[in-house]
């Protein structure tokens, strides 16, 4: 990861709201969310400084989603100077299927429900849907439009909260360790939920944005390939809205394929027109959204492995011939597709896949 740019969305209100006796605690209230959801990973590092006008992480000790012990997490207010401290009572960790991070936390004597998603959707997509969220995603995207038009890979992240009430608090840690002894299939169920069940209602409090530059020289290098006829593949984690850009950008091929995860059927015939085109040797943009991920990820377990025709023509598509998982992008690099994703899911698969060598 390149040295990102960080546009805190939430920012300008924030700071308004801060010195309003309505929201007097309101920057507070937005680290707790941040420092009780991110951890170590380069986005989420990131994501910590978009706070740093108002706040700085003192220590950072919070449990793992296995550990039934409490973390602690402490930071400086930068206009009090005072240093506040949170207890983390449970990190619920990441659920893909809400795409959200999660975790229980306690901070003056009340207990929060801190989220951080990614993105809209988890917002748009409440049960029920809240519209005071809804009000502040839209105010969000007018401030969005504010900012100068920065070229990289595009990160958003959203973060809220939901207080809850101290009894409440203990029933969920209670339920939480508990589950932690069970067996994977029957935790990982009781854990969603769970974190499903303590995400209700939370409300919605800043909404950052990172722009990943590109490394130096990366368009021009990409530019020199393509006159000199060489295909290039790339694997990414990011949202189909995200990949285009990044495709666009990068003066990618415009030839693009969403594969359509709808059902099985579909999922093989648009893999069948991908990969025709690919037989004439063009280069395409291959998409994959969450929808066809979860119908793979679905097949995957009810054939009992990576077998049948949607895994069959992905194979196929992909040129996979080999066992060391090392080859991965440089097979990738040997298909002339472009493979897009925005759940890393799919290179796990690949690598699943690879090492099977069910070929």
């Amino acid at each position: 990861m390149s040295n990102p740019i960080v546009v805190n969305v939430a920012q300008k209100k924030a700071d308004a709201e801060c010195v309003s006796e309505s929201h007097p605690h309101l920057c507070e209230l937005n680290a707790l969310c941040i420092y009780g959801t991110t951890g170590m990973e380069p986005e989420e590092v990131a994501l910590r400084k978009a706070i740093a006008s108002y706040t700085e992480m003192v220590t950072f000790e919070p449990p793992e989603p296995t550990e039934t012990t409490t973390g602690k997490i402490s930071f400086k207010n930068k206009t009090t100077n005072e240093v506040c401290e949170m207890n983390v009572h449970v990190s619920f960790g990441f659920w893909r299927s809400l795409l959200a991070k999660a975790s229980l936390i306690e901070f003056r004597d009340k207990f929060y429900i801190a989220v951080q998603a990614g993105g809209d959707d988890f917002w748009m997509k409440q049960d029920p849907i809240k519209p005071s969220n809804i009000a502040r995603l839209a105010e969000y995207e007018k401030l969005e439009k504010s900012f100068p038009h920065f070229r990289g890979a595009p990160r958003a992240w959203s973060n809220g909260l939901k207080h809850i009430s101290k009894e409440t608090a203990e029933a969920i840690i209670q339920e939480w360790h508990q589950s932690c002894s069970m067996e994977k299939m029957k935790r990982e169920s009781i854990q969603l939920d769970i974190v499903t069940r303590a995400l209700v209602d939370c409300d919605l409090l800043s909404k950052t944005l990172i722009i990943d530059e590109y490394r130096e020289g990366i368009e021009d290098a990409i530019t020199e390939l393509h006159d000199k006829g060489k295909q290039i593949s790339m694997c990414t984690g990011d949202s189909t809205s995200a990949a285009r850009t990044i495709a666009t950008q990068l003066r990618f091929p415009k030839n693009h394929f969403v594969i359509d995860g709808s059902s099985e059927e579909r999922c093989v015939e648009t893999l069948q027109d991908a990969l025709q085109r690919s037989m004439k040797q063009e280069s395409l943009t291959l998409f994959m959204d969450q929808q066809c991920m979860n119908l793979l990820e679905k097949m995957e377990i009810q054939n009992n492995g990576f077998v049948g025709p949607v895994f069959t023509k992905l194979l196929t598509l992909l040129e996979w011939k080999h066992q060391d998982k090392q080859h991965v992008y440089h097979l990738l690099s040997k298909s002339g597709v472009f493979v897009y994703c925005n759940t890393d899911l799919l290179v796990n698969f690949l690598i699943n896949l690879y090492s099977k060598d069910i070929m």
